[in-house]
This record gives structure tokens, sequence and C-alpha cells, in this order.
């Protein structure tokens, strides 16, 4: 009995090991991939498939380290008693590090769960702070743009109605090479027609583009002169701006060495999104992070995010179907 216990101990703590590192591997990979994962989770956030196995690897090479013992201990009253305090001290750390990570992982994703009630989800990623600061004619002003918008924008569900009113691709599908993901789609016809705040006419929609050509209309985007755009719902509704930005003619590129390229200007426009599905931080979230890109991932997947078909020269063959864990991964890739 103590060599079988010692025996597997061993393979429960080489296999341990490398699950362990293959965890550190795939989180590397993940936020290679991905950088804003960097500052939307922490160590303890298992939906990073990383995650879970760096924690599986841990916690099978300490089940190894603890039958080593306990073998180890099966060898005589003094063996036993003097593996007794190493043995407990092995459990109560195990015990610790899961009540530790259990209310790490509550905690953090806390952090980004908010009640979906109108306006009450929040306006951006201090939506709780906005929410306290606003009058209650702001937030029902904010619960009234967004019900506005929603069914201003209503028709740009169809990604082929959103190319008939002159909306053109300005920022590129950041996966696939450039072939999907998300991406910005801006009206010079609506950049310029004067109007500001429009639920009608955004100047800027946000699609992302499924691997298999389909489109998924997330929201709009209003753009407005600096220091011009209104805020009907005060601090619910503020804006924002990129100052590393700049826009040409192949679209947005980011500045190099503080300066716009070559046949570039900087943007001066400041910007409000507005997201048709449940955005973590709010129909007002200032960015498409990570954890967002995850709720829009399992919203198109649940049928929750009208979809349309791309252009005919963007269609591509449908990517094959991945398991509970891919899924986890694209989503957290935003793919």
């Amino acid at each position: 009995m103590r060599r079988r216990a010692i025996a597997a101990s061993s393979w429960l703590m080489t296999s341990g090991a490398f699950i362990l590192l293959f965890g550190l591997g795939l989180d590397g990979l993940l936020h290679a991939r991905n950088p804003q994962l960097a500052a939307t989770e922490g160590l303890f956030t298992l939906a990073n498939p990383g995650h879970v196995f760096l924690f599986a690897g841990i916690a099978i090479s300490t089940v190894g380290a603890l039958l080593f013992l306990v073998g180890q201990a099966a060898g005589g009253w003094g063996r036993a008693a003097l593996l007794a305090a190493p043995i407990a001290l092995l459990v109560a750390l195990a015990g610790s590090a899961g009540l530790i990570a259990a209310r790490g992982e509550s905690t953090l994703s806390g952090s980004h769960r908010h009640e979906h009630a109108g306006v009450l989800a929040g306006g951006h990623a201090h939506g709780a702070d906005a929410l306290v600061a606003a009058t209650e004619a702001e937030r029902l002003a904010a619960a009234d743009l967004v019900a506005r918008t929603r069914s201003g924008s209503a028709r740009f569900a169809d990604f082929h109605v959103a190319q008939q009113e002159g909306y053109r691709q300005v920022t590129r599908y950041p996966f696939g090479d450039g072939t999907y993901g998300p991406a910005h789609f801006v009206a010079e016809r609506y950049v310029s027609d004067g109007q500001l705040l429009d639920p009608e006419h955004p100047e800027s929609l946000m699609y992302a583009r499924l691997p298999d050509g389909r489109m998924a209309f997330l929201g709009v985007m209003f753009l407005a002169p600096k220091g011009k755009g209104p805020t009907p719902g005060g601090p619910i509704t503020s804006w924002h701006s990129h100052d590393n930005l700049c826009i040409g003619a192949d679209g947005v590129v980011p500045k190099r060495a503080g300066r716009c390229p070559a046949g570039t200007a900087a943007v001066t426009n400041e910007m409000m999104h507005l997201w048709l599905f449940d955005h973590p931080d709010g129909p007002f979230g200032h960015e498409l992070n990570a954890p967002a890109l995850a709720v829009a991932a399992r919203q198109i997947r649940d049928g929750q995010v009208p979809l349309s078909s791309g252009t005919a020269s963007e269609t591509q063959l449908a990517a094959p179907r991945r398991g509970a864990l891919g899924e986890r991964i694209r989503a957290l890739l935003g793919r």
C-alpha cells in the first residue's frame, strides 16, 4: 500500500506540473492575443481557461504531495508523528488558497456585474459613480436616449441597409489576419450634417463580423466636435476622445512616435458609444473590452444580437464548430 501511494504520488505531481505549465503557456497566449485582458481580469479570474489549467495543475500536484507524505508516514508511528505537521500545513494552505481563489473570483466577477434595468445598467467604466451623481431627470433622459436609439437604428440590423446609407469601414477587423471581429463603420453624410446625438442617423455603427461572414449589429457611436457633445443624461452620457488616433483614406490608424502618418490627420472628434447588447459597463460603456466581447459573443450565439449577411466578396466558409473550452477561448479573444 505504501509503495503504491508513493508511486501514484510521483505520477500526480508530474502530471500536475505539466498541466500547470500548460496553463501558464495558454494564459500567456491569451494575453498576447488580447492585451486588454491584463486590465480586465485578475489571477483568480476563472473565466480564463489558462487560469483553470493553472489551478488544476496546482491542485493535482498538491494531492500528489499529500499522497507522498501519507505514504511516507505509513512507515511507522515515529515517521507518522514527524510528518503530521507538514501534512496539516499542506492541507491548511490548500484550503486557504481555495477560499482566496473563490473570494477573488467572486469579487472580480462582481465588479463587472450590474443590474440591467433600462439605463440603470450604468454609463461607462465608472457607471455606478455616474448613476449616483446623476439626477432623476438625467437618468430618465439617458433611458429615453437608449430607447430612441434602439428604435431609430433598428434598420441597421441589416448590414446592407447601412451600406446603402453610406457607412464605410474605418477600423480593421482585429482577428483572423483582419478578416473578422468588431469594427467601426462611419457615414460621412451624417458626420457633416450638423446634427448631434441623432438616434436615427448616428455618425458611426459598430458591427462584429463573424468567421462565416455574417455581421452582428452591436451598437452605434455618436461623434461631436470636442466640448460640443450634448449630455442629456448628465454624467451617464459622458463623451470621450482618443488623442492617439489618426484618420486617412485607409481608415483609422494609431499615431507613430506621437505623430500622424503621412496622408492622415488627428482624430479631433469626441465620441459616445451606445451599445445595443448587454455591455457589462452599461449601454454607454466607453470601450469594447474583454468582458464586453465575451458577453457579445455569448449573446450572438444565443440569438440575442441581430445578424445579417455580409457582402458576397467578404463571405468566407464557416469556421468548424469548437468545444466549450474553445468557445471560452474564442470569447476571451473576441472571436
